[in-house]
């Protein structure tokens, strides 16, 4: 599919992006590519602390501030970043999804599929090394290969 100007493109990533790590790196390469072939690309990012994220400036993006509590931060940013999806598509039903490191988000999926939202995926390797590599149990592995 060839994504046409007058489509918007969201990337998802649930990264803690205050950490200089290779994701962070990997994260921003991605954003300045696909800002210099798309002119309408948001981030949506968590921010998991105070710390500031390392994201480049020239990248629209929302921020979502979590609490600050184990577990409960990325299921509040993967609740809040479905809002902010169904809110987007409501505004302009135009969108591409571009999604990171979310395997374990299944309202985000649910949400995508019955909203036929054009998504993609990234992955870096088959999905099952990729969840072996994050230490997931063999539900969630069953669960994410499901869907």
């Amino acid at each position: 599919m060839k994504l046409s100007h007058n489509y918007k493109l969201i990337y998802i990533c649930e990264n803690d992006l205050s950490i200089p790590i290779g994701g962070t790196v990997h994260v921003n390469e991605i954003l300045k590519s696909l800002n210099k072939f798309h002119p309408d690309v948001l981030a949506v990012v968590p921010m998991y602390s105070e710390k500031p994220l390392l994201i480049s400036p020239e990248v629209s993006k929302i921020i979502i501030k979590t609490p600050n509590r184990r577990v409960i931060n990325w299921l509040y940013f993967y609740l809040a970043s479905v809002i902010m999806i169904i809110r987007s598509y409501f505004s302009n039903p135009r969108l591409v999804v571009y999604s990171r490191e979310m395997p374990l988000n299944i309202f985000f999926l649910f949400c995508i599929k019955i909203m036929k939202i054009p998504l993609i995926l990234e992955i870096n390797s088959s999905i099952k090394t990729e969840l072996d590599s994050l230490n997931k149990k063999s539900f969630e592995k069953i669960i994410t290969s499901a869907i």
